[in-house]
């Protein structure tokens, strides 16, 4: 059976010379930058405090204090995760504060941790995992001894690693480093007093719990997937509006479970779901609604059900091309294959209707 990838939050390892000479090459490139921005804002910083020493309104020196942390606030895309955006804001409060109390040896130490986090996730996206585990592991270290090793930022680098470890298909390791992530956030909710670092921290249960379900789907373990999917969708549904994307998405998983359980009449369910969601945050014309509509019609194909399974394809394409997704799109092309197997099954079916 053709099946769409569960929705998440896989390169060859390095085995030759060669290769681990080019990777640390790349990273000392890399490292040598780094050096120089931090020898950069080291100066700044000196200068600021040695501004201090004169007579200096508070005004030019919350300005100096803005400017040594532009370089941190920058760190992250602009497409990363609202957990790591949210965490980078409140770092620069905490380093505002070590700088303007003198303490730019702390400072200093926080921006080269967070300049490491860049280039790790840049070799991320680029699919560099080998590149991007090495780095990951480096910051882990970093921020321990910066933040504690059960601060949230710790286990926020748990999760990333964790990721590595999943596009490599190494699902052990992987699910170690998602479970003590877990751990980790679930220790720090019971320290959250507050309402909305409450309600952060159980989000981010929940995206914890999303990954480690879709390792265990990954291994075919079905009962544990649904599981723990299915308590990621209890905590989005008492932090979150009951249409919310992200909703939407974990009941597209669970489906995804039922189907490969052959449960087809609860992936309907949990399928519809998510496409009523998708359709009235995005609109009848986003390819995520075009996503919702071939997975509907996955089950009715295991079904027999092949008219209705070739509407929602037909659907689907139809989507696809006013995104302007061609032939060649890997969408697309998925697609075509779908409506080519029910056309084949449908064949099949009238010549054993009709056998000559």
């Amino acid at each position: 059976m053709i099946r769409r990838s569960i929705i998440c939050t896989s390169s060859p390892s390095l085995g030759t010379d060669q290769k681990n000479e080019e990777l640390l090459s790349s990273i000392s490139i890399e490292m040598n930058d780094l050096n120089k921005k931090l020898s950069k804002e080291r100066h700044s910083c000196t200068n600021l405090f040695e501004e201090g020493t004169e007579e200096m309104n508070s005004q030019e020196v919350h300005a100096n204090i803005r400017k040594s942390i532009q370089c941190i606030e920058v760190l992250y895309d602009k497409g990363r995760e609202e957990d790591f955006l949210s965490d980078i804001n409140q770092m620069s409060e905490i380093i505002k504060d070590e700088l303007a109390n003198a303490n730019q040896d702390q400072a200093l130490s926080k921006i080269a941790a967070y300049e490491k986090v860049k280039i790790a996730y840049r070799y991320v996206k680029q699919s560099r995992f080998d590149e991007a585990l090495l780095m990951y592991l480096e910051c882990l270290d970093d921020y321990s001894q910066a933040h504690g090793t059960d601060s949230k930022y710790v286990g926020g680098i748990f999760a990333w690693i964790a990721y590595v470890y999943q596009h490599q298909h190494k699902y052990t390791q992987s699910l170690e480093y998602h479970h003590r992530s877990l751990h980790i956030f679930k220790t720090q909710l019971a320290k959250a007093f507050v309402v909305h670092k409450y309600n952060q921290i159980s989000l981010r249960i929940s995206t914890s719990l999303n990954n480690i379900a879709s390792i265990y789907f990954n291994l075919h373990d079905f009962e544990k997937a649904l599981v723990y999917y299915e308590e990621a969708l209890a905590i989005r549904l008492s932090k979150l509006d009951h249409d919310h994307i992200d909703i939407a998405m974990l009941y597209n998983n669970i489906a995804s479970v039922f189907e490969a359980q052959e449960k087809y009449f609860d992936a309907l369910v949990d399928y519809k779901m998510a496409l009523r969601i998708y359709s009235k945050k995005c609109g009848n014309k986003h390819p995520r609604v075009a996503m919702a509509l071939v997975n509907l019609g996955n089950v009715y194909q295991m079904q027999g059900r092949y008219e209705l399974s070739l509407q929602l394809y037909e659907k689907a394409l139809q989507i696809y091309t006013i995104s302007r997704m061609d032939d060649h799109h890997p969408h697309v092309s998925l697609v075509h294959t779908k409506i080519a197997f029910v056309y084949y099954q449908q064949c099949n079916q009238l010549m054993t209707m009709n056998p000559a």
